[in-house]
């Protein structure tokens, strides 16, 4: 039986949290930029919805533009891969329109980088 090492055990645990976070749940969504492409995500907790559109801004206030609404908004789990932003520095928001003609926006935010293959790259190389 081999002995597991302190620091790999504490990026083997840092891993598997990663791995059981997954997306937000509306109106709360995720925005990761892997390898340079941004990945919109979240769950939709909501029963029916009408329409969902991803806008991404440079900024986070203004000059928002559509830049796709999705095919299906009442789809539980769903996703965008944004393989033409411009960098990774962009806002992404989204309009999410219930029935009856209600809607919300989403807070804006920034992608954060997702390092999960990093961690699994140091978990390889710190095993005895």
């Amino acid at each position: 039986m081999k002995v597991i090492r302190p620091i790999s055990l504490a990026l083997l645990l840092v891993f598997a949290a990663m791995l059981t976070r997954s997306q937000d749940t509306l109106p709360a969504f995720t925005v990761k930029n892997r390898f340079g492409k941004i990945i919109i995500s979240w769950v939709n907790p909501f029963d029916s919805l009408v329409q969902i559109s991803v806008q991404r801004s440079p900024d986070s206030l203004k000059g928002f533009k559509t830049i796709l609404s999705i095919p299906d908004p009442k789809a539980k789990i769903n996703g965008f891969l944004d393989s033409k932003a411009p960098n990774t520095t962009q806002y992404y928001k989204l309009y999410v329109q219930r029935p009856g003609g209600r809607y919300f926006y989403t807070k804006a935010q920034k992608p954060v980088v997702d390092s999960s293959r990093t961690v699994k790259y140091e978990i390889a190389n710190n095993q005895p």
